[in-house]
């Protein structure tokens, strides 16, 4: 738990996979994307990965 009280959830790739196949989407895209962001304010550089991802829903026959 997150001193805000908010929780949080580190996916991996397979898990998402996993999630929306299992709900019948189609998997496009896949991947994490990483990005290096700065704090200017405090000095500070910080590493951040995201699962980043495309799917489809199948169309209606």
């Amino acid at each position: 738990m997150r001193s805000d009280g908010t929780r949080s959830y580190f996916f991996t790739l397979e898990i998402v996979r996993n999630l929306f196949l299992n709900a019948g989407f189609t998997e496009l895209e896949l991947d994490y994307c990483c990005v290096k962001s700065v704090n200017r304010r405090k000095g500070k550089s910080m590493r951040r990965v995201w699962v980043h991802g495309k799917f489809q829903k199948p169309a209606l026959s």
